[in-house]
């Protein structure tokens, strides 16, 4: 009966071994954000841009581009989709539509989802390479970045 014990025991031991390494951890490995790019163009209609995005090597991993909220922007972006796995990614978006029909001011172009690598908060920068309108020709803009759980109603 002594043997019969000790083998029980193991067993269940090692069952719960097993289980509590497929248990999740409940630390903040594993979490996913989203933030929203804008472009200001002032007053002046906005009919081309390119931004780069970039965050501290290894604390994010670019798992998604969507599109912004003006129509003429509401596809995503175009971007390279090696770069998309790193933490650097170039988005460029450009519309033919007519000058009264694209944004001006401030818009959102896109939002980037991420995967968090560890325990760090990222932090992102953004730098406009261009902006430009209808007509081809450069245009003063600025581009910022804020979390998706920022956005205002329109």
């Amino acid at each position: 009966m002594n043997r019969l014990a000790r083998a029980l025991l193991s067993a269940a031991c090692i069952l719960a071994l097993s289980k509590a390494e497929q248990v999740p951890t409940a630390g903040k490995a594993d979490r996913f954000r989203v933030v929203d790019v804008f472009i200001d163009t002032q007053a002046q209609p906005l009919a081309a841009y390119q931004v780069e995005l970039t965050a501290p090597a290894g604390t994010v991993r670019i798992v998604g581009i969507e599109g912004g909220d003006p129509e003429v922007f509401r596809d995503p972006p175009h971007y390279d989709p090696l770069a998309m796995q790193s933490e650097r990614v170039i988005l460029a978006a450009f519309s033919t539509a007519p000058e009264a029909r694209l944004p001006a001011g401030r818009s959102r172009v896109a939002s980037v989802h991420f995967q968090v690598v560890g325990d760090a908060e990222p932090s992102f920068a953004v730098r406009l390479h261009v902006a430009a309108s209808a007509a081809g020709t450069r245009i003063p803009a600025q581009a910022t970045i804020t979390p998706a759980t920022e956005r205002t109603a329109k």
